[in-house]
């Protein structure tokens, strides 16, 4: 081999690449665990070529990820269905994103709501939605017309709820149609939303629930462990330098083999004490409450306020454990 440095000189080459990422914003999509749709962030994810670090391609598009912001679940996606993101910082409500973001999926769950309504036939039925619903602007339900204390008292009783719930977005979409309804139609929308804040009622029994459990978690326990851990390594220093003469690196080489062998049961120890702590202390006491009204509530961790996520400091931090233990429950 002829090279610039002489015949036969091996020559040694850095090469490899450099990643970014780029943050786009938040939009609204069918969430697939969450069965509905959801806020997420959609990043997307750049490689380029690099030979001695210095770049020699440019960037190009790798991946395209969106993050549900409730469940945390990833997929890929296509940048271009959305017509707009919206920073992740922004406060906005959840049907404005919805039809900022995704017009698309704002007509289809339109329509879908028109569908579900009008699918038997009515006497007073609107225009089918799914061509207009893309230019709607964002709104809330219409008014109740004097008179109508049925939608009144609906409206008052989903007054109190999260507006950024999909599911309250779908009964709102369902009410906006109220005055074309029969009254049999009226009457299943009205069990619907009476039954929606029932269910609300639940999870937010289920809330309090969690945040309540935590104190009866056993961090005594864990805290004696680490302290009994510490206490081990520290008194394994002085014993290493009793065995056998060896030469130094031996010796660090034994002590660092225990430490290691510290941490790993130290970590054994405490994810048997959460498992104590799940089987036979807080699904006993949950035994009065739906396995699904604890996901709900545990799936919306996020939505919760920096003191109620401080009080239920296990829980919130167990939450994947506990959300795979509750799961599996159900499945059985």
């Amino acid at each position: 081999m002829i090279t610039p440095w002489g015949v036969g000189t091996n020559m040694l080459i850095f090469w490899g690449s450099y990643s970014k990422t780029s943050h786009l914003g938040k939009v609204v999509d069918h969430c697939s665990r969450c069965r509905g749709p959801q806020p997420f962030e959609v990043t997307q994810h750049f490689e380029a070529s690099h030979i001695y670090f210095l770049r020699i391609t440019g960037w190009r598009l790798t991946s395209s990820i969106k993050q549900c912001m409730l469940c945390k679940r990833e997929d890929a996606c296509d940048a271009e269905d959305y017509v707009h993101f919206v920073p992740p910082a922004q406060d906005i409500a959840f049907e404005l994103l919805l039809r900022k973001t995704n017009p698309k999926l704002a007509a289809m769950l339109r329509a879908d709501a028109y569908d579900e309504l009008f699918e038997d036939g009515a006497n007073d039925v609107p225009a089918h939605p799914r061509d207009d619903v893309a230019i709607m602007p964002a709104s809330d339900v219409p008014p109740a017309p004097d008179g109508d204390s049925d939608l009144q008292q609906l409206l008052f009783l989903l007054a109190d709820y999260d507006a950024n719930d999909p599911e309250l977005f779908k009964l709102k979409e369902k009410l906006k149609f109220w005055r074309h309804l029969s009254a049999s139609q009226k009457a299943e929308l009205s069990r619907d939303a009476r039954g929606y804040c029932d269910k609300q009622e639940r999870v937010l029994q289920a809330k309090r629930f969690l945040v309540g459990i935590n104190p009866t978690y056993p961090s005594r326990l864990t805290n004696i462990g680490c302290v009994v851990m510490l206490m081990l390594m520290g008194a394994s220093f002085p014993v290493s330098y009793a065995l056998p003469p060896l030469e130094w690196y031996w010796t660090a080489g034994y002590y660092v083999a225990w430490c290691v062998v510290m941490f790993f049961l130290f970590g054994f120890v405490v994810a048997m004490i959460e498992k104590y702590w799940i089987k036979n202390i807080v699904l006993p006491a949950a035994a009065d409450l739906s396995i699904q009204d604890l996901l709900h509530a545990l799936h919306r961790i996020e939505t919760w306020t920096e003191e109620e996520k401080s009080s239920a400091g296990e829980v919130v931090r167990l939450k994947d454990t506990l959300i795979e233990t509750l799961r599996k429950l159900s499945e059985r």
